[in-house]
């Protein structure tokens, strides 16, 4: 009897080990993916982490951005994960690091010192994060900016059915302005931004009316 209680008990056993949730599995597979990037150390240099020898994991690796695949590819059930990290310019400090999905961030140096890191959050919706490479600063999380102009960025604000273009300090949100655009019905994937010598100029849709908005005062000219 006790001989027939402990193979049942065997059977149950292994049974409840085949069918492990969906939750544990994505519970299992984040905390070993939280392990990995909390063990490179915030003070790890790039001429360190060049050592990664698996070439056919390397995504990115430029402009001290370096993208790594850390998917399982042994488990199929497993999404694409990736391994990020973010250095200032002379690869000498880690500014940020991470884990992301196949639809994370798209990290690319848009000026000398100024990395964004952009994804789609749908249809004409979009976040940017940015980072100084000179300074080390990360700025907060920006939803669907229009514009960068050196370290500010400009995006849209709905006050009482008026659109405005805020401009700000990319680093710093106590240093920015409104301008008002005005009613209409201003969609950020479709209208245009550019900037030129003090100017934002923005163009709503193909046939919409162009907005010159001077910037002068929130960036004095000599020092863009």
């Amino acid at each position: 009897m006790k001989k027939m209680i402990l193979v049942l008990f065997m059977v149950f056993l292994c049974c409840g080990c085949g069918n492990v949730s969906d939750e544990t599995q994505l519970y299992m597979t984040s905390v070993k993916e939280e392990n990995i990037v909390e063990s490179i150390s915030n003070t790890i240099q790039w001429k360190d982490i060049q050592k990664m020898t698996n070439k056919d994991r390397i995504i990115q690796n430029a402009d001290y951005i370096f993208v790594y695949d850390i998917t399982d590819y042994t488990d199929k059930n497993i999404k694409y994960k990736y391994q990020y990290f973010i250095y200032n310019n002379g690869g000498t400090a880690l500014i940020d690091k991470g884990i992301q999905g196949a639809n994370g961030y798209v990290f690319e140096k848009i000026s000398d010192k100024i990395i964004r890191g952009k994804k789609s959050l749908g249809s004409n919706v979009w976040e940017s994060i940015y980072y100084n490479q000179k300074t080390g600063q990360k700025s907060v999380k920006y939803q669907t900016p229009i514009i960068e102009v050196y370290d500010y960025v400009g995006y849209l604000v709905d006050k009482n059915s008026i659109t405005y273009l805020k401009v700000e300090n990319m680093f710093n949100k106590k240093k920015g302005c409104f301008y008002k655009l005005g009613k209409g019905n201003f969609i950020p994937g479709i209208l245009s931004a550019t900037y030129k010598d003090g100017v934002i100029s923005i163009k709503n849709g193909d046939g919409g009316k162009e907005i010159n908005i001077k910037i002068e005062n929130l960036i004095p000219r000599g020092k863009e």
